[in-house]
C-alpha cells in the first residue's frame, strides 16, 4: 500500500482488528509480530522512502575474480547447503495470472524446468546430497506442486515446499482491514520475500534443517536463471565468518527499474524502486549512479590558438586544419570562407589545437582539468 494513496489519516489504531483476523486464520506468531511492526510504521506515516540525499555510493566491493583466484572449493559444503527459490509471486507485470516460474522461456521449457536442470547437474557433478526448496505462496503452491510431479528424482513435491505466510490487505483510506465478502481470498496477500525468515521459523523447517546438518542457504528469485550456486563462492562465504553474503553485478541498461546498493549510516542497503521518491527517480534509473567500480573517461577539448600546457599527462596536438586541402574539401564551412585570403603562416601561429585526457574516475570523486593557451591577433 502506498501512503500517497491515503485521503485522510483516521483516528485511533485498528491493529486489533487485524490481530483478530490473523489469529482466526491461523497466522503464526512470527508473522503477526512482523505485521505489527509494519503497521506501526504505517500509522506513524513512515513511507519507507529512502531519498537520494540520505545515501551515498558504496566503496569498492570484493570482486569475484579475486575471490576465485585464492579460494579452493570445498565439496563437503554441498551437503550442508540448501538451494531455496523464491516462488511466491505471480507474473502480473507480464500479463500473467500464474506463477512466474512457470513462464515458458525457451524451447517449451519454463524457468522452473531450467532450475531443476541446474539442481540435477550440481547433484550429478558433485555426487552430493544438495537440498532444494521452493518458497511458495497460496497463489502459486498448487500449480507449482503439480508441475514438480514430473520430476520424481527430486522427491515428493510437498517436501520441497516452504509455504510462506499471508497477511491481510490494508485499506488505503481507513487503514483498516479490507472486506471482500464475495471472495474472501482477495482480502489477503503474500507479505513479500522478507517473509522467508518468519516462514522458516513458524513452519519448523529451520529446526529440521539444522538437525539434518544444514548450515548454508542459497536464496534467489525463481525467474533468475543467472543465480547459480557457485561452490567457490560458497567456500569463501563459509570461511568468512559472516552471517550474510550478497552476490551482485553491475547494472546495465536493462536494470534501470531494478534496485541498487547504497550506503547509509555506515551500513549497506538495497534500495528498490518502491523506496525511491518520485523526484529522485531520474537518479535512481541512472545506471552510472551508485557504482562501486571506477569508470574510464576520455575528454577532448578544441581551442582556436595554441595550447601551451595541459595537466594530468594530457596529449596536445596542433591540427592546422586550415592548410589541409582534404579537410577543407569536406568541412562544413560558411560560404564566405573562401572569399577571405588568410595571411600566410596564419595556421602555424594560431590554427586549431586539441588536448585529450584519458582518465579514471573513482566513485563519488571529481576531477578538475586545466590547460594554458595563447592566440596571436593584429
Amino acid at each position: 500500500m502506498d501512503l500517497r494513496e491515503r485521503e485522510d489519516k483516521p483516528p485511533g489504531d485498528r491493529f486489533g482488528e487485524f490481530e483478530v483476523k490473523m489469529r482466526e486464520a491461523g497466522v503464526s506468531e512470527f508473522t503477526l509480530r512482523a505485521f505489527r511492526h509494519n503497521y506501526s510504521q504505517l500509522k506513524a506515516s513512515d513511507s519507507g522512502l529512502i531519498p537520494e540525499r540520505n545515501i551515498r555510493q558504496i566503496p569498492d566491493l570484493p570482486r569475484l575474480e579475486a575471490i576465485t583466484s585464492c579460494t579452493t572449493p570445498n565439496l563437503e559444503l554441498l551437503g550442508q547447503t540448501v538451494i531455496l527459490k523464491l516462488n511466491g509471486g505471480l507474473g502480473t507485470s507480464m500479463g500473467l495470472d500464474r506463477a512466474k516460474s512457470l513462464l515458458i522461456v525457451r524451447d517449451a521449457l519454463t524457468f522452473l524446468d531450467f532450475t531443476v536442470r541446474q539442481v540435477r547437474w550440481l547433484r550429478n557433478r558433485h555426487a552430493g546430497n544438495l537440498r532444494f526448496l521452493l518458497m511458495n505462496s497460496f497463489s502459486t503452491s498448487q500449480e507449482t506442486l503439480n508441475f514438480l510431479r514430473q520430476f520424481p528424482e527430486l522427491g515428493k513435491p510437498e517436501a520441497l515446499e516452504l509455504m510462506q505466510s499471508q497477511v491481510p490487505k490494508v485499506d488505503a483510506r481507513t487503514l483498516g482491514p479490507i472486506a471482500w465478502p464475495d471472495n474472501p481470498a482477495f482480502e489477503w496477500c503474500p507479505p513479500g520475500h522478507g517473509d522467508i525468515y518468519p516462514s522458516l521459523l513458524s513452519s519448523g523447517l529451520l529446526e529440521r534443517l539444522l538437525a539434518e546438518g544444514a548450515k548454508y542457504l542459497f536464496v534467489s528469485n525463481s525467474d533468475n536463471l543467472g543465480a547459480n550456486l557457485d561452490l567457490t563462492l560458497l567456500t569463501y562465504f563459509a570461511s568468512s565468518g559472516n552471517d550474510f553474503l550478497m552476490e551482485v553485478a553491475e547494472r546495465t541498461s536493462s536494470d534501470r527499474k531494478g534496485g541498487h546498493l547504497a550506503e547509509r549510516d555506515g551500513k549497506l542497503l538495497l534500495r528498490e524502486s518502491a523506496q525511491c521518491p518520485k523526484d529522485d527517480m531520474p537518479a535512481f534509473q541512472d545506471i552510472q549512479q551508485h557504482r562501486s567500480k571506477p569508470i574510464e573517461l576520455e575528454v577532448t577539448r578544441y581551442v582556436l590558438g595554441t595550447i601551451d600546457r595541459a595537466d594530468r599527462d594530457a596529449k596536445i596536438e596542433k591540427l592546422n586544419r586550415f592548410e589541409d586541402g582534404e579537410y577543407l574539401a569536406t568541412a562544413d564551412l560558411p560560404m564566405w570562407w573562401s572569399w577571405y585570403n588568410w595571411p600566410a603562416g596564419w595556421s602555424s601561429l594560431n590554427g586549431i589545437s586539441q588536448v585529450n585526457w584519458e582518465l579514471t574516475l573513482e566513485p563519488e570523486k571529481s576531477i578538475e582539468l586545466s590547460y594554458d593557451w595563447h592566440y596571436f591577433w593584429r
